[in-house]
């Protein structure tokens, strides 16, 4: 199916403390041309890209630039998957509203079911995000995200599940001071009623 969206929406930012002003107001607007389809028996998704403005009021900040909303997912076999996800678009700082972040968001995550009954299961995944930032509090700032992670996962009944998973997760920045890299192993168990 082939779609295309126009968009238009405001922002608003308060002030936590009465002593503090609250912070600019920004808007934004645009479209997207794309398709929504099962492109081939193993291949499908949705793909949109169009245009978006965005500015902040009573400012000189804006972001004119091409956005792009992006999910594929393939079938490589009855039993794993592989999916894919893009995203580009700008958005409004929350740390500071006169500020304008631009990001592009790459994610791959691979699935693979290890017994035919679909109850024990491995993921891993990897994201990649760069921002760039447009404003005086954070002027020239570029931040490099990204993730990785793998995990284990079984489903016991339809109303319990239980998984293990590590991912690491590092942050380096042109802003000093906040690079940052974490380890987590986190031990997961969900019940349904």
């Amino acid at each position: 199916d082939l779609l295309a969206e126009v968009f238009y929406g405001q922002s608003s930012t308060g002030a936590n403390l009465a002593t503090v002003n609250a912070g600019p107001s920004a808007s934004r607007m645009g479209f997207f041309l794309g398709s929504e389809a099962e492109f081939t028996p193993k291949l499908q998704g949705d793909v949109r890209v169009g245009f978006q403005d965005f500015s902040v009021d009573n400012s000189s900040v804006s972001n004119s630039s091409i956005v792009v909303e992006s999910s594929l997912s393939y079938e490589l076999s009855a039993m794993s998957k592989i999916d894919l996800n893009l995203s580009r678009s700008a958005q409004q700082n929350i740390q500071a509203a006169a500020t304008i972040m631009q990001f592009t968001d790459v994610g791959l995550n691979y699935s693979q079911m290890l017994d035919a009954a679909g109850r024990w299961g491995l993921n891993s995944s990897f994201r990649y995000r760069f921002t760039t930032f447009d404003g005086a509090t954070f002027a020239s700032r570029e931040d490099n995200y990204f993730t990785i992670a793998a995990g284990i996962n079984y489903i016991a009944k339809d109303w319990f599940r239980a998984g293990l998973s590590y991912s690491y997760t590092d942050l380096s920045t042109s802003f000093g001071g906040l690079d940052y890299g974490v380890h987590r192993v986190g031990l997961d168990f969900v019940i349904g009623y």
